[in-house]
């Protein structure tokens, strides 16, 4: 896909496991799209691209509500400093284990409802939510995530919390509760092991939708402060 003059800082890549599971072809664009797109940055035919910018790049925001791109999403990235001389890690929360995938993936299908993909009309309930289901099993198959802990009750998961680290950070990739566990501090437990386990980095940091109250003040709640926001945009071609 060649680019040029002011397009040169434009990357394109193309995410097939996303691809995969919309059916289309998926690309994820990256760079300074205050000039705009050039015609040629996608292959024609049908498709599936996805972009996130800065919320205060309004140029780059209006230059890609120009190319046909629709604002689905504003992201919150949150983050809190570690302390070495944290607590004990809670008893009900441990590591996962190969047995636990199949419920695990249950739980991340019906666990998000205010997702960049359940907000896009375009997308069907159903793929939002195998979505998030293939996303919690790619950790099994050792393609996303480097941990992950398990929030268990009776031997029954009731709960997961997917986690990156990446040198001195630990980024929460994924979270989530089993909705009849909502509510009674499961949440709040593997919140704690992810950050006694964690203690010889520096900053634990998570992401959310900024429609998302509830999230927003559970984390503020636990010490979290905003570190930074993007739109994310959509573009779909049927």
């Amino acid at each position: 896909m060649p680019r040029n003059g002011d397009y040169r800082d434009i990357h394109v890549t193309e995410d097939r496991w996303l691809g995969d599971l919309l059916a289309l072809p998926a690309y994820r664009i990256a760079g300074q799209m205050m000039n705009g797109l050039p015609p040629d940055i996608l292959p024609s035919g049908p498709l599936f691209a996805y972009v996130k910018v800065p919320v205060d790049d309004l140029q780059s925001c209006a230059s890609l509500s120009a190319a046909g791109f629709r604002l689905v999403d504003t992201a919150v990235t949150l983050d809190k400093p570690l302390c070495a001389d944290g607590g004990d890690n809670p008893d009900a929360v441990r590591p996962a284990r190969p047995s636990d995938q199949a419920r695990l993936a249950e739980i991340a299908a019906v666990s998000f409802r205010q997702t960049r993909f359940h907000a896009d009309s375009r997308i069907s309930d159903s793929t939002a939510r195998a979505i998030k289901a293939a996303w919690v099993s790619n950790y099994f198959t050792g393609t996303r995530g480097t941990h992950m802990i398990v929030a268990d009750r009776n031997g029954r998961p009731t709960g997961f919390c997917l986690m990156i680290a990446d040198g001195s950070r630990v980024v929460i990739d994924l979270i989530a509760v089993a909705p009849e566990s909502q509510g009674s501090g499961v949440g709040t437990a593997m919140l704690r092991f992810a950050e006694t386990s964690f203690r010889d980095h520096e900053v634990l940091v998570v992401g959310t939708q900024i429609a998302n109250t509830g999230s927003l003040r559970f984390y503020t709640k636990h010490g979290f402060r905003p570190a930074s926001a993007e739109h994310v945009f959509h573009l779909m071609r049927t």
